[in-house]
């Protein structure tokens, strides 16, 4: 399920109708995929800036045949900003095309992808993260607005630091 669908489904949700209504907005989206693949699932956040941080959040995972939608719960990051999907010109499958050819330049094969939309400090910015079979993690970082490379890292998830 592409990601634009993944977001109107699940606002059409009553549940998260009613949390949107209660001053819920739009924070992430993320999926997570066999490598190359792009998401078939998205799992969609919400939160709320001015509950208790124990009920600030509440997130639907979303897929062509389901739709979950969980508990208010403590978000696992605080959003800097809300995300306008309108600010969003570069979707998932060309953030996807990118970040690969950014990939390829040092490695070639990953395990896992997790991707996710999100609001930065002023942009919408897609991250994309390859694990490796050798648990390298490559994070690539596209503005969503443009498509323009943002910046490229690798840790390990063995050997941190």
């Amino acid at each position: 399920m592409d990601l634009k669908s993944a977001v109107n489904r699940a606002n059409e949700n009553k549940e998260i109708m009613r949390m949107i209504g209660k001053g819920f907005a739009l924070a992430s989206c993320v999926g997570v995929s066999n490598f190359p693949d792009l998401p078939s699932k998205w799992i969609v956040s919400y939160h709320h800036p001015e509950k208790a941080k124990a009920e600030s959040s509440i997130s639907c995972t979303v897929g062509d045949d389901s739709l979950a939608v969980g508990g208010v719960s403590e978000p696992t990051s605080v959003p800097e900003n809300f995300l306008d999907l309108s600010e969003a010109r570069v979707w998932e499958k060309d953030a996807m095309e990118k970040a690969l050819a950014s990939f390829r330049e040092g490695r070639n094969v990953a395990h896992q992808i997790i991707m996710s939309l999100h609001k930065g400090a002023e942009k919408a910015i897609w991250t994309i993260n390859f694990i490796t079979l050798d648990l390298a993690v490559v994070t690539v970082r596209i503005s969503a607005a443009t498509g323009e490379l943002l910046d490229k890292k690798e840790s390990s998830l063995v050997h941190p630091g």
